[in-house]
């Protein structure tokens, strides 16, 4: 919600993907065309584990709430 309030509508996230890495190509730039896609819209979002410490927590309350998700 707090996105939606700052930023244009195109710049909001739409989707979140986490990756170990981000793909490069040889001059070490990010390879755009290796992303994955991201997930379809009305996919099942609340998929992934469950926050395990204190911080975690913390930090997954924080996106709920730049996100405006419960």
């Amino acid at each position: 919600a707090a996105l939606r309030e700052r930023l244009p509508e195109p710049m909001v996230p739409s989707a979140v993907v986490f990756l170990d890495a981000l793909p490069t190509g040889p001059t070490g730039k990010i390879d755009l065309r290796r992303l994955p896609a991201p997930p379809a819209p009305g996919g099942d979002s609340g998929a992934g584990a469950m926050p395990r410490s204190l911080l975690e927590r913390r930090i997954a309350e924080v996106w709920r709430e730049a996100l405006g998700v419960e």
